[in-house]
């Protein structure tokens, strides 16, 4: 033995396996009822990576593409169902070995929007001409509901945004800030789809009348 020897620098990389998260469904409503809507895949990335890091998501139609890394799905372009519901394949990946991977699926439907009356614009009379009243929306909640078989949940916004969050409802026993005043239906069904209109609140003078002596 010569009793020499080299320190030899080795880089060791540990590719985590990939885990994947109960994937939720990717639910779309209804938009003109052909059961057909446009799907963007990479909204589901953050979802599915759940903070994982160096890791590669991309979708396909079959588990043996998803495993053999071929056909994959542009998840930046709207991909079409083909079927309703529709199950989609995703790969999840290291980024520095492709060898080590794991493969899951979720599922993708087009659910019905609600069928309802289109509700009228509210006129009260206005007992005081203040331009300010109270006024029930349960009339309108059963106009909105009247001779529909399926169970709908209607509240009522100041605003789009919140009927689109479904936050801030009004009471049934509403009371107008301004005269008119537009507020927003949002009318849900059970599979949790929803349509929002709008209603003019309109307070009317009443008509101002002498008294005859």
């Amino acid at each position: 033995l010569t009793g020499c020897e080299t320190v030899v620098i080795q880089t060791i990389i540990v590719n985590t396996l990939p885990v994947f998260p109960d994937i939720s469904t990717y639910q779309i409503c209804e938009s003109d009822n052909n059961s057909v809507e446009d799907f963007f895949f990479y909204t589901k990335d953050i979802e599915i990576l759940n903070g994982q890091l160096g890791k590669t998501i991309s979708y396909y139609l079959t588990m043996a593409d998803a495993n053999s890394d071929i056909n994959e799905i542009d998840k930046l372009n709207a991909f079409q169902n083909t079927s309703d519901p529709q199950i989609i394949w995703v790969r999840l990946e290291n980024e520095t070995d492709a060898s080590c991977y794991g493969v899951d699926s979720f599922t993708i439907q087009v659910d019905a929007s609600p069928t309802f009356n289109t509700p009228s614009d509210i006129r009260v009379c206005d007992n005081n001409n203040d331009g300010i009243t109270t006024y029930s929306l349960q009339p309108s909640i059963d106009q909105i509901k009247e001779g529909i078989m399926a169970n709908l949940t209607v509240t009522f916004h100041e605003s789009v945004l919140e009927a689109e969050s479904n936050t801030n409802s009004l009471p049934i026993d509403f009371t107008n800030t301004v005269n008119p005043q537009t507020i927003y239906a949002r009318i849900g069904n059970d599979v949790n789809c929803f349509e929002i209109e709008d209603i003019i609140f309109n307070v009317i003078d009443s008509p101002l009348t002498n008294i005859i002596e």
